[in-house]
C-alpha cells in the first residue's frame, strides 16, 4: 500500500541561503579571475620566449652561413633594418616573429639591436661574431610593437621578396633617437599627432632611456610581460628581464672600429660593458 507524500513537506532554498551561495560564487570568481588572467599572460610571455629561441637558433645558422657575420639588414637608411627578411630562410615561420601579446598586424615584434650594424661609405656592415667581447650579456634582439598596422602590412617572408631599400623589420638601441624614424622605435617625435603609428619600445623604461619620465616611446613603463619582457642575447639564449636591469645606448665609439655614427650630444653613448651599473645583466653596447 503506498503512503502519499504531501507537497506541503516538500523544502526549498530560502532567499537568504540562495544570496549566501551567490555570495560565496562571487567572491570565488574575485579571486580566481586574476589567476587565470596571470596564468594566460604567463602562456603567452612562455610563447614570446619560445618564438626568441626559434629566432636565435635561425640566426645562428645564418652566421654559420656567412663567415661568421651577424644579419645587418637590408636597409641602410634604418641602421639595420630589414634583418628578419635575411633570417626567414632559418626560420620559415611568419607566426615566430610575432608575439601573442602584441596587437600589430602583421609585421615583426623583435627588434634587433643597430649597435650590430656599422656604416662604411653607403652601406651597412656587419660585426663579426668575434667581436663581441661578452655575448652573454649583449642584447641581439628586443620586444617592440607598432611595426606594421592596417594600412602597412608586411611580413618577414615578403620582406624577404622585397628590394633592399624597403626592408621594414625595425631595429633600435634602447632610446628613442632622431636617426630615421621609420625604424629606430620611437623616434625622436614619437607620442606626437604627427608620428601616430610609429615604432615603440615594449621593454618598459631602461637604464640611460632618453626620456624614460613620462616616455612617449614605450608601450608601458614596465614592459609588457609581468613587468618586464622577452631578450634574445648574443649567445643565442633567450631570457626574460625587467627593464631597469638592462641598459640602453650606444657603443663606444672610441672602441668601435665599424660605427661612425653614434648619436649627438643629446644622447648618451649608454651603458659600455666595463661602466655598466651594478645591477645590470645586459647592455645594447657590445663594448
Amino acid at each position: 500500500m503506498f503512503t502519499a507524500v504531501s507537497r506541503g513537506n516538500r523544502k526549498g532554498f530560502t532567499l537568504i541561503e540562495l544570496l549566501v551561495v551567490i555570495a560565496i560564487i562571487a567572491i570565488l570568481a574575485a579571486i580566481l579571475f586574476p589567476v587565470f588572467a596571470k596564468v594566460r599572460e604567463k602562456a603567452r610571455q612562455t610563447a614570446c620566449l619560445s618564438n626568441l629561441k626559434q629566432i636565435g637558433l635561425g640566426e645562428a645558422q645564418y652566421v654559420e652561413d656567412y663567415d661568421s657575420t651577424v644579419p645587418c639588414g637590408l636597409n641602410y637608411y634604418g641602421g639595420g633594418s630589414g634583418w628578419a627578411g635575411q633570417e626567414y630562410p632559418y626560420v620559415q615561420s611568419n607566426a615566430v616573429f610575432h608575439c601573442p601579446d602584441d596587437p600589430t598586424n602583421g609585421g615583426s615584434s623583435y627588434a634587433r639591436n643597430s649597435n650590430w650594424v656599422g656604416s662604411v661609405g653607403n652601406g651597412p656592415v656587419p660585426i663579426n661574431v668575434s667581436q663581441l667581447t661578452a655575448p652573454a650579456l649583449t642584447v641581439d634582439l628586443f620586444e617592440m610593437q607598432g611595426s606594421a598596422s592596417s594600412t602597412s602590412y608586411w611580413t618577414p617572408s615578403t620582406e624577404l621578396a622585397l628590394a633592399p631599400q624597403y626592408g621594414d623589420s625595425p631595429v633600435g638601441v634602447g632610446i628613442g633617437s632622431n636617426g630615421y624614424n621609420g625604424y629606430d622605435p620611437g623616434g625622436a617625435t614619437a607620442g606626437t599627432p604627427a608620428a601616430a603609428g610609429l615604432l615603440k619600445y615594449a621593454t618598459g623604461n631602461l637604464i640611460e632611456m632618453w626620456g624614460a619620465t613620462a616616455n612617449p616611446n614605450l608601450v608601458s613603463p614596465t614592459g609588457i610581460h609581468t613587468g618586464g619582457s622577452n631578450y634574445l642575447l648574443a649567445d643565442y639564449h633567450a631570457k626574460w628581464i625587467p627593464g631597469n636591469r638592462v641598459c640602453a645606448g650606444y657603443n663606444d665609439p672610441a672602441s668601435d672600429p665599424i660605427q661612425n655614427d653614434c648619436g649627438n650630444g643629446a644622447f648618451s653613448v649608454g651603458c659600455v660593458q666595463s661602466v655598466a651599473p651594478a645591477g645590470a645583466i645586459a647592455t645594447f653596447s657590445y663594448n
